[in-house]
């Protein structure tokens, strides 16, 4: 089994920097997704992540229309 643990915004708290839960005899690891460092095209091209676009990396950036307009064009 594999599990991900998704951070839909920036964090500042510590748990944010680990990969790895351990408590007495158990050990659970995991994979960390941040999806303000992920590349809007990986949302723009897959239709059940389109929501989640507008927190892909370039909106946090400059490029907030080049992101937002083809979201708008594809609603209509």
């Amino acid at each position: 089994m594999h599990q991900v643990v998704i951070y839909l915004q920036p964090t500042t708290s510590e748990l944010g920097k680990h990969s790895a839960f351990v408590l007495e005899n158990t050990r659970y690891e995991f994979g960390v997704i941040c999806f303000w460092e992920q590349p809007s095209e990986i949302f723009l091209n897959t239709p059940g992540l389109l929501p989640f676009a507008t927190l892909s990396q370039p909106l946090w950036g400059s490029q907030k229309s080049k992101i937002l307009n083809p979201i708008l064009r594809q609603a209509q």
